[in-house]
Formats: structure tokens, sequence, C-alpha cells
């Protein structure tokens, strides 16, 4: 199955039905047998989620009113779109056609010029409309603005670095289960399975891969 349509589904079942992301990534990724398109899934339904709120404003700007909430999932295309433009390396052409193509999967074929007409005009007016974005802070910091203002007042010397830490992508990082392995004997088999690991400073059980990947391809992990 199509990761931006499988994508689609997880945002709007977080959006409009509070699911757990995680858990809505995992019910939905049942339906994809390659495990590509899962990858680019998960990749686009964090990366959505990580910066919703200045997704969410962005599509704001352009369009004339808001999306019902029956359409969520046109939203959420909206949002990947915009995601992929701005923080992928997914050649622009493609991403736009691609997300496009997903409305017809859904069976929305009335928002296909719609999202080309967002996506392609973001793509024209960047610029000008990153400069907005600085402008207002719930879409800067892509933190809600109640946050914002609790995490000044209580860390007032802090609360911009804490929000900027907020968005970065995590390491993937393991604790080794000593009673079956020592941290130097896992990071062998790791190595042994081809996943690159390298020792946590933070603690002595602590490995940390060199890129995230399925749990289900870390050696031991359900024994």
């Amino acid at each position: 199955m199509d990761a931006r349509y499988i994508s689609a589904k997880v945002i709007e079942s977080v959006i409009n039905h509070r699911k757990h992301l995680d858990h809505a990534l995992a019910e939905h990724l049942l339906r994809s047998n390659d495990p590509r398109e899962a990858s680019l899934a998960r990749e686009l339904s964090y990366g959505v989620m990580r910066w919703y709120p200045r997704l969410v404003f962005i599509t704001g700007l352009m369009l004339q009113k808001p999306l019902k909430s029956k359409d969520t999932d046109i939203l959420a295309l909206l949002c990947s779109g915009l995601y992929q433009l701005g923080y992928m390396r997914i050649p622009d052409h493609a991403a736009i056609s691609a997300t496009v193509e997903t409305a017809r999967a859904l069976g929305k074929n009335w928002a296909c010029e719609l999202i080309n007409a967002v996506l392609r005009r973001y793509q024209r007016e960047r610029d000008t409309i990153d400069l907005q974005v600085l402008d207002f802070e719930p879409a800067r910091y892509a933190h809600p603005k109640w946050l914002i203002s609790r995490l000044r007042e209580t860390w007032p010397e802090y609360w911009e670095q804490i929000l900027l830490s907020n968005n970065e992508h995590p390491p993937m990082q393991l604790r080794v289960n000593q009673q079956h392995h020592t941290r130097a004997e896992y990071i062998h088999l790791l190595q042994q399975a081809g996943i690159e690991a390298t020792p946590a400073s933070f603690a002595n059980t602590g490995i940390t891969l060199s890129s995230a990947i399925n749990v289900d391809d870390i050696p031991g992990f359900y024994q």
C-alpha cells in the first residue's frame, strides 16, 4: 500500500480520533507488504506530526476556507506534501505528483486540483511564506501557544532552546539486557545483522543506532 495513503490515514486517526501515533501506524502498516513504503510512511507520519503546528499554519495561509472534519485526510495530505517539500530529499515534482495521486486513491478526486495548487504555490512562494511562519510563534516553534507560554514562564533563560531541541529528530537507542549479553557482545550481534551501532555515553547499558530501524529487525527483540 502506498506510503502517502497510509500516512494520511494514520494522521487522520491521530487528529480526529485521538489515537496514539505508534498504535495508528502499527494498525495501518499491517496492510503494507513493502518495507520501503512502510519506512516512508513512518517518516511522513512522524515528520508531519512533529511539525504539525507549522504545516497547518502554512496550509491556512493558502486555503480560502478550512477543510471540513470529514476531509482531515486531505489536510493530512497537504501537510505531507509540505513536509516532503520542506524537509525531505524527494524531488519537488515527484513529491507533488505522488501526493496529488494519493487523493485519487482516497476517493477524493475533487481535492487533486486543490492539493496541486497549494503545493505549487508553496514551491513558488516558499521564501515569503517562511517569513510569515517566523512571525507566528506556534508555527515558528511548532508547539502550541499555551506550552510556549508555560515554558517561557518556567525557564525564562532556556525556553527557546527547549523548544528547538524538542523538534530535533531523536536517535534510536537501545538498552541491553545484561542477563543475556554484555553491551560489547550485543553490538557485535548488531554488526553481524548489518546494523551500525555505537556505545551510548549516558549509560553503560545504552547503545545508539546510526539510523532508526523497524523493531522487528532488532536481534532478539521479541525473545
